[in-house]
């Protein structure tokens, strides 16, 4: 009778053990899941850091050829026929040389602007609003655009504005590059308590937004990147375009998520 109890025992001491083994093997199995997850998780940031300075470099790359490289072309056209003149004709050397320096002034305010690009922190202590005024003010000296501006200050983290600011600037810089208009309508609004609305307007030449690069040349990887900062703010930039009408950049920003980070 007591071997009987004890094997019971034994047995109720076994099936213990086993439930217990289980439970430590399910454990493990979660943990092994939860750690697949924060490797995944942290491979695809990884990607999408390494994605994103491969085109910020795209980027720097375009606009140093498309501007510094485009000025300095006809500097060196201008020194060479300098080089070419011979002692009789050096009276016109002079307007030469004063094309030349205007030139050089472009191409060294074009670096300028391209390194003020790389700042980290641009907003520095100013807020959104005041620092994108001063963007549109060197609009309105360097190509007199007629500028209507209209601003709230989102409720969003300062990192998140410094975001919305590259992302405005850019479109900014795009209208610089390529609009050739001299009007421009910038409006920041709170519709409701929950979305932030921006849109950015020119009434320049336009472009057909089918065959804008997608890759590569002129404004495609400006908007590329845009795009990239919208959806770090969990939106999406919507681009209208006809030519010789004008380009519309429109976005919503949903405030509410900020309670969820």
């Amino acid at each position: 009778m007591n071997k009987e109890n004890d094997i019971g025992i034994d047995i109720d001491i076994d099936k213990e053990r086993l439930a217990q083994l289980e439970a430590e093997l399910e454990a493990e199995k979660q943990l092994r899941h939860e750690l697949e997850k924060r490797y995944l998780t942290a491979d695809r940031l990884v990607q999408e850091l390494m994605d994103s300075q491969e085109e910020e470099r795209r980027r720097i790359c375009y606009d140093i050829h498309d501007g510094v490289a485009q000025t300095l072309v006809p500097v060196l056209h201008y020194l060479q026929i300098l080089e070419s003149l011979p002692a009789t004709r050096q009276k016109e050397a002079a307007p030469l040389i004063l094309k030349a320096r205007l030139y050089l002034q472009q191409a060294l305010a074009e670096v300028r602007a391209v390194i003020e690009d790389l700042r980290i922190n641009e907003l520095g202590h100013l807020s959104l609003s005041d620092a994108l005024r001063m963007e549109l003010t060197h609009g309105q000296e360097e190509h007199h655009w007629q500028v209507t501006f209209v601003s709230d200050e989102p409720e969003l983290p300062k990192e998140k504005q410094e975001v919305l600011f590259r992302l405005v600037k850019e479109g900014l810089n795009n209208i610089r590059k390529y609009a050739n208009t001299k009007q421009v309508s910038l409006s920041l609004r709170n519709y409701d308590e929950t979305k932030f609305e921006v849109v950015l307007q020119d009434w320049g030449i336009g472009f057909d937004l089918e065959k804008l690069p997608q890759t590569g040349k002129r404004g495609g990887i400006g908007l590329i990147a845009m795009q990239k900062r919208a959806q770090q703010l969990g939106s999406n930039l919507e681009i209208t375009s006809t030519l010789g009408v004008g380009t519309t950049l429109r976005m919503v920003i949903n405030l509410a998520d900020r309670e969820e980070e």
